[in-house]
């Protein structure tokens, strides 16, 4: 019996990754670039700065909407995981 619970265990989390990563891909926000704090964080000494302030940052989105923050990591995640495998497979 126990193995049949441990079954529905590994199904049910199969399904729930398998949802946090369709919804995921779904709501993927748009890709943002600043060519000027691009340039700015790679002078010497302002790298530390912008990594203040990017934790600054993510920490204030975390405080004001914790789902939408999570599932903006998750998003993250999952693109960078798929980019590595499609970057894989082309070789």
């Amino acid at each position: 019996m126990s193995a049949d619970r441990s079954r529905a265990r590994r199904a049910a989390m199969s399904l729930a990754a398998a949802w946090v990563a369709a919804v995921a891909l779904v709501s993927a926000p748009p890709a943002r670039a600043n060519d000027f704090t691009d340039q700015a964080c790679k002078l010497p000494f302002m790298d530390t700065v912008c990594g203040g302030v990017a934790a600054v940052t993510d920490t204030v989105e975390f405080v004001t909407d914790p789902l939408g923050y999570v599932a903006r990591v998750l998003t993250k995640s999952v693109t960078s995981s798929l980019n590595s495998m499609t970057q894989d497979l082309k070789h």
